[in-house]
């Protein structure tokens, strides 16, 4: 991979072959840098952006891969983090809608909160791409029928290592609660009768 060293540009850099970019100079509203990559962001052909300075008043910049801060702190909605990511205000993530199959797949990389509508006999098997102290609810909602009752993969740890006896009313709500604790280990709580 190529370095471009960048003291003073004005205007915009294309690259169209992957380089690390370092800029030496703080990122502001009134001294910027823009990179652009002609070609897609990824693995095989990516761009670094480096700053050597603080990045402050920064908006409107959007990712579509990984953004990585080796040090420091990282806040929104303050000039001050006192965390590693601190924000203040409030924040929000979606929810995936799973696929009712007699296995239920989930990959944990596509959220942290799910739903699902049973409509049969379900096992949510061991889900893929696990990362520990990932968290979130899973809600399981009864069909029109109801009395559906999923079974589950050996990852999932619930208390006592007895899975819980869902809500079997037609059109009932179910919450499951989860931690990943390892890569083979999810703690799980079930919160009945929640719709």
């Amino acid at each position: 991979m190529s370095t471009l060293d960048v003291q003073r540009v004005t205007g915009v850099i294309e690259l169209d072959t992957p380089f690390l970019v370092t800029l030496n100079s703080t990122f502001n509203t009134a001294n910027s840098a823009n990179v652009v990559a002609v070609s897609a962001f990824n693995k095989a052909n990516s761009v670094n952006v480096v700053a050597a300075g603080a990045l402050p008043n920064t908006s409107g910049i959007s990712f579509a891969g990984s953004l990585n801060f080796p040090t420091g702190n990282v806040g929104i909605g303050t000039t001050n983090p006192i965390t590693k990511f601190n924000v203040l205000g409030s924040a929000s993530g979606g929810i995936t809608t799973l696929t009712d199959n007699t296995s239920i797949v989930i990959n944990m990389t596509s959220n942290n909160n799910f739903s699902i509508t049973l409509g049969g006999s379900n096992t949510f098997i061991n889900p893929s791409e696990m990362n520990p102290g990932q968290s979130g609810v899973i809600w399981i909602t009864q069909d029109a029928t109801g009395s559906r009752a999923p079974s589950w993969g050996s990852y999932w740890k619930f208390s006592s290592n007895t899975a819980p006896t869902l809500t079997t009313s037609a059109n009932s709500v179910d919450a499951i609660v989860y931690v990943v604790r390892t890569s083979t280990s999810i703690t799980t709580q079930a919160i009945l009768s929640v719709g």
